[in-house]
């Protein structure tokens, strides 16, 4: 169940900002521009991934210094839950700064 969570979550972040977009663009006098939020939701998802894959990397290398044994199941940790929490962060943080950088 977490796992189809995790997969599934930057789907309902980017229904959620999908709403909130069209919401901001529909009761808005001063038009935002959509082309803003999607570059703002690369960014973020951008910088989101490549901090959390430096972190799994880094907790990988530490624990294999400190324990000794090998960390052979940090990537897939990345793949299913970290990376796609990352994105659905990003999608989140992108959203809010895209709606209060054009609030009235």
């Amino acid at each position: 169940m977490e796992l189809l969570t995790a997969l599934t979550s930057p789907i309902y972040a980017g229904i959620a900002s999908t709403l909130v977009a069209t919401t901001a663009i529909f009761t808005s006098n001063r038009k935002p521009s959509i082309k803003s939020l999607i570059i703002k939701i690369i960014a973020y998802v951008g910088i989101g991934l490549i901090l959390s894959l430096a972190y799994t990397i880094y907790a990988m290398v530490q624990y294999e210094a400190t324990t000794g044994y090998s960390a052979g199941n940090g990537p897939l940790g990345w793949i299913f839950y970290y990376a796609p929490l990352s994105i659905t962060c990003g999608i989140i943080v992108a959203t809010l700064h895209w709606v209060y950088s054009n609030a009235i």
